[in-house]
């Protein structure tokens, strides 16, 4: 779920952490976090097939290949499965175009390669600021939409007066809401939105940022910071939840960023990825423990197939990050946006994160 930004929770913390900190204008938008974030997400899609395909190959029968019956017997579940689906009825319709549309608008908010609708709600108050039109606005709308547009259309002007009118419930009921929803996700992403802000009002992230800049990171190669974050984060992320990893680190990492005059994007947006790559065990995500308790495989199944993709994702994303991204994003430069949490703005004029030199900071207290 790392493709867009509603694909996983972790995801959403990064674009909320920016535009907390640090305003509407920093770049990251729902289109190009798509530009970076989806290439990504098909390289490592054909290196985790190549990588199972592998590795069944070294169990017990996996290298044998299956007989033409066992194939046909393969094929002939899946189309009585699919044949049981039907056609799409109005009510599936309804919600796919709903969705279309939501996809659509997000994209188009900010496009930023092209004036965007939500340019047009951009409006000035008295007191100096800029209200813009948030993520949510588009989610509500098509959630109020479901609630008013009906399942089936038995009623006139669809059907004729002499026909047999009939009531049809909305696309979506407050029962169906209040029965289905998983609750504890949304309690799970309020609270680690609040641990978040919490940390921050208390000072602890400023502490945070001070001790770890009295590690000299800023003597190292600006990618082999970031390297070793993504690798710090894939780590914990496996043995504790990602979003509540993404909450902490997310906000932490950002004003890192800041006093080491590197643009934030280029910190956060990887963490915040690979807070999902949460493969090696199976208490490390809800997928994980829902596969392996369907399944035969052993802890260490898991692990040997897991702790190799974790390896290669953070490579492929720190790669991504280092090459294609620093155009997309401009993290060639301090950004202006970024430059007004330091009171001593001069320190980074000459700071290239990308060039040949190395250039030593002072550390920020």
């Amino acid at each position: 779920g790392t493709g867009v930004v509603t694909g996983s929770p972790p995801n959403l913390v990064v674009p909320e952490s920016l535009n907390k900190n640090f305003g509407p204008n920093t770049g990251l938008t729902f289109a190009s976090w798509m530009a970076f974030a989806i290439p990504v997400m098909l390289l490592n899609l054909v290196l985790a097939w190549l990588w199972l395909q592998k590795l069944q190959s070294w169990y017990p029968g996996g290298g044998e290949k299956r007989s033409q019956d066992q194939e046909d017997r393969a094929m002939r579940v899946i189309k009585e499965s699919y044949n049981k689906l039907g056609s799409m009825s109005m009510h599936e319709i309804q919600v796919f175009v709903l969705f279309l549309i939501l996809i659509l608008l997000w994209f188009f908010k900010t496009p930023l390669f092209m004036p965007g609708w939500g340019d047009i709600f951009n409006v000035g108050t008295v007191r100096g600021t800029t209200v813009v039109v948030g993520s949510a606005t588009p989610a509500i709308l098509m959630s109020v939409l479901l609630f008013i547009l009906p399942q089936d259309y038995n009623f006139w002007p669809f059907v004729p007066w002499t026909g047999s009118v009939q009531n049809s419930p909305s696309l979506i009921t407050w029962r169906l809401i209040e029965t289905k929803m998983c609750w504890g996700v949304i309690f799970l992403l309020g609270g680690g939105f609040a641990l978040a802000d919490a940390s921050q009002k208390s000072g602890l992230s400023t502490l945070l940022v001070t001790q770890l800049n009295k590690l000299n990171l800023n003597s190292m190669p600006f990618w082999l910071v970031n390297f070793v974050v993504c690798l710090m984060t894939v780590s914990i992320t496996n043995i504790a939840s990602n979003t509540a990893t993404a909450n902490v680190l997310v906000p932490i990492l950002a004003e890192m960023a800041v006093t080491m005059c590197i643009n934030p994007i280029y910190l956060t947006l990887p963490a915040g990825i690979v807070c999902s790559y949460a493969f090696a065990l199976p208490v490390a995500t809800a997928p994980n423990a829902i596969v392996f308790g369907h399944s035969t495989m052993k802890t260490s199944d898991m692990m040997k197939a897991g702790f190799f993709m974790n390896i290669v994702c953070v490579f492929t994303i720190a790669i991504s990050i280092n090459t294609y991204a620093v155009p997309l994003f401009g993290l060639d430069e301090f950004p202006d946006w970024a430059a007004i949490k330091l009171e001593n703005v001069s320190m980074c004029e000459n700071v290239n994160p990308f060039g040949s030199d190395s250039v030593i900071l002072p550390v920020v207290t």
